[in-house]
């Protein structure tokens, strides 16, 4: 019994010391898998870390660059209001008339001058030629457009630098103006109220009034205002013709324009024919002008000598 009693302790210490061998290895192994996964773990946050610092690096360049923008067009909207409030450099037909002083250097605006004044080889303003070309090569389909207003201060700035040159590229105000397209389109309707007398005049609006007859039929109608428009002088045909195709070209991008036939009418016949206070308190009188421009603009082919309708 002595013996094995004996044995049996043998054995059990023997157990016992590779247990205390065995439980090393596996402490150390544990230990080896922490660290690895430690050090991935940290590689992960460290390349999260790098990752957001070189997306923080773009971002301040971004505020940087847009910071720089904004201080651009500010600077040349303070130009335009100094420019407003002293009024250097521009001076109206009456004020030049006036002027006695012979040290004022003395410079005609574009603006308010005649149409006829103004009209190119084509017999359309340049002014137009160029807002045209900009609005249909960048924002027909801008939402708004010609409704939506740029700002006050854009559209003077871009009067103020087409005076200084009147071949000017339109397209070099991107970078101070704020989303050019509508001050562009704000401007070429600031450019016809400005004119000294309307594009379509009182006698020629007034007859456009028979238009909208109701005992005539759509074709009549449009007979009709041919055989009114036809009557427009020159430099105002033309550029009714200009405008009207142009018009006609953005109610095709109803889809993403919003802006339909009628839409673009009743931004513009009152630009256009300038009734009196009297006549705009006239309901009828201003749907049936409505009425009227909404064709111009649906049938431009009204405007040609040579077309029948």
């Amino acid at each position: 019994e002595a013996e094995g009693r004996g044995e049996a302790n043998g054995k059990s210490k023997e157990n016992l010391a590779t247990v205390a061998v065995e439980q090393p290895d596996q402490s150390i192994s544990t230990s080896s898998n922490e660290r690895v996964k430690q050090k991935k773990k940290l590689s992960k946050e460290e390349k999260e870390i790098r990752n957001k610092e070189k997306l923080l690096r773009k971002l301040e360049k971004k505020a940087e660059k847009e910071k720089e923008i904004r201080k651009k067009k500010e600077k040349r909207r303070e130009k335009v209001k100094r420019l407003m409030r002293s009024k250097k450099g521009f001076y109206s037909v009456t004020s030049l008339k006036n002027s006695t002083s012979s040290s004022v250097s003395i410079r005609q605006r574009y603006f308010e001058r005649k149409l006829d004044e103004v009209s190119g080889e084509s017999g359309i303003p340049t002014f137009v030629s160029k807002c045209i070309e900009l609005i249909e090569s960048q924002a027909l389909d801008w939402e708004g457009i010609y409704r939506i207003s740029g700002s006050k201060e854009d559209v003077l700035l871009l009067q103020e630098r087409f005076d200084e040159d009147n071949n000017l590229d339109l397209k070099v105000l991107d970078s101070v103006v704020t989303e050019l397209p509508y001050t562009v389109a704000s401007a070429l309707k600031n450019f016809f109220r400005l004119l000294p007398d309307a594009l379509i005049a009182d006698e020629i609006a007034e007859k456009l009034l028979e238009v909208k007859d109701t005992m005539m039929d759509r074709k009549e109608q449009l007979s009709k205002l041919q055989e009114v428009l036809l009557t427009l002088p020159s430099p105002n045909l033309k550029t009714l013709r200009c405008l009207a195709s142009h018009l006609n070209l953005v109610q095709k991008n109803v889809e993403a324009n919003k802006m339909s036939a009628s839409n673009l009418a009743i931004v513009f016949w009152p630009t256009l024919m300038r009734p009196s206070v009297m006549d705009l308190m006239d309901q009828t009188k201003q749907l049936k002008w409505h009425y009227a421009m909404t064709c111009i603009i649906e049938h431009p082919e009204c405007l040609q000598c040579n077309d029948s309708i």
